[in-house]
């Protein structure tokens, strides 16, 4: 029996580490205990430490942790918070952090991760990549759910393996984003032949919300779909055009479109008015934040996922002055509420002006107007150097209509059927991949 407590609560009047190693230390004289873990935050704004994501470093509370072990002597310490993996693990002990390591989400992302490191397959691990998802689900009352684990809580999830398939078909999948390379990996590892045409650069838009500050880990996800599909035989056709003709040339048995989505010029804006640029173009271009750029960058957030405040993260550095404008209430909807407190607390400290229940109505010559969505009242922003939205999505989809009128059998798959989250993305691209 163990006792987890607050190392520091890191709010004012809570516990911190002063009281912490008082409180350890008569815990230590009292005896009784298998072992003594030491968490960061509480139920409050402090939260977001509690439960550290892809956001911060590594193991962002060891070096405390380190300093309160002796005043726990000689209950053994467990070493917990963010631990990326075994070799993470390892390095703790190592460095006399704990006398044993606590791994949560890392064992929901995958269950086998001990066995994988006692046999050296650690390259054969599925990496968390700390987004917080499978707290979001539980604390909103769903079943626990990873992005890239859709085996999560099922019978046998450590050592589940693909069923082969009665009857090897050919399969060429379109889109080389999570929801395509999971679809051609399992539909490989299952037997059947499979091409899969795509970008030049694997991941689709994961690939370049990975690019953003503080997302950089969600490459983790694409790039452990594409280490499994070069496994399982994928033939990658990166980089070549997708277009009817040469999807017909291969003969195929299915077709699985993974096209993806784009998103859409804001509805409230006036037909005659300059447009801007969406989110995912913008960041294609490049965003470099150390090449500080003129005037007023304005950002239109009908979106609300990680991705647009890191985006703003991005903006608030280059930029000298940020405005965040959305048609709802708050901003954060769509992000853990673990999450959602780091993402107040960056935009606060870059003093981001947030202009809440608004929609952008006219842009020209460096003016953008919005107005309120209940009220109608208009305000301008000046000096507007940059006008870039992230809007609802539209599934690219028109490779499937002339593909069934060649007589092929098609199925469309993640954004490409319905714009979603990477969770349904890579979830439904697991489940097509299994039922081909």
């Amino acid at each position: 029996v163990g006792l987890k407590m607050p190392g520091n609560e890191r709010v004012a009047g809570g516990i911190d580490a002063a009281e912490s190693a008082r409180i350890a230390t008569r815990l230590a004289q009292a005896g009784g205990l298998d072992y003594l873990a030491f968490a960061q935050g509480n139920f409050s704004i402090s939260l977001e430490d509690h439960t550290p994501d892809m956001t911060y470093a590594p193991g962002p509370f060891m070096a405390l942790q380190k300093q309160l072990r002796p005043h726990a002597r000689p209950i053994p310490v467990l070493a917990l918070g963010r631990v990326l993996d075994a070799q993470h693990a390892e390095s703790l002990l190592s460095e006399g952090v704990g006398d044993l390591v606590g791994m949560g989400r890392a064992l929901v992302a995958d269950a086998a991760l001990p066995n994988k490191a006692l046999a050296a397959q650690t390259q054969a691990t599925r990496p968390c990549i700390f987004c917080n998802v499978c707290w979001a689900e539980i604390h909103v009352g769903k079943p626990i759910a990873c992005v890239h684990n859709p085996q999560l809580g099922s019978a046998g999830e450590a050592t589940w393996q693909p069923v082969r398939a009665a009857a090897a078909k050919h399969v060429v999948v379109v889109g080389s984003g999570v929801a395509g390379l999971e679809a051609a990996s399992i539909a490989a590892a299952r037997g059947h032949r499979v091409t899969l045409f795509g970008g030049a650069t694997a991941g689709g838009k994961a690939r370049l919300e990975s690019l953003l500050p503080g997302r950089a880990e969600v490459a983790k996800v694409f790039a452990h779909q594409l280490d499994r599909a070069r496994a399982a035989g994928v033939r990658l056709q990166l980089g070549a055009a997708a277009t009817v003709e040469a999807i017909a040339s291969e003969q195929p048995d299915r077709v699985v479109l993974a096209t993806g989505s784009h998103m859409t010029r804001p509805a409230s804006l006036n037909p005659q008015s300059e447009a801007g640029i969406d989110a995912w173009s913008l960041i294609a271009r490049g965003l470099d934040p150390t090449s500080k750029a003129a005037g007023t960058a304005v950002l239109f957030d009908h979106d609300h996922t990680a991705a647009v405040y890191a985006l703003a993260d991005a903006l608030a550095a280059r930029y000298a002055r940020l405005v965040l404008v959305t048609p709802r209430t708050l901003v954060g909807r769509n992000v853990p509420y673990v999450g959602q407190l780091g993402v107040y607390r960056r935009l606060y400290a870059a003093r981001v002006e947030i202009v809440v229940a608004s929609v952008p109505k006219r842009i020209e010559a460096g003016r953008v107007t919005v107005a309120n969505a209940f009220s109608g009242e208009e305000r301008v922003i000046d000096d507007v150097g940059l006008f870039a939205y992230a809007t609802p999505r539209i599934a690219r989809d028109e490779l499937a209509t002339p593909l069934c009128e060649r007589g092929l059998a098609v199925q469309l798959i993640g954004d490409a059927f319905a714009p979603r989250s990477m969770l349904a993305a890579v979830h439904e691209g697991n489940r097509v991949g299994n039922a081909l």
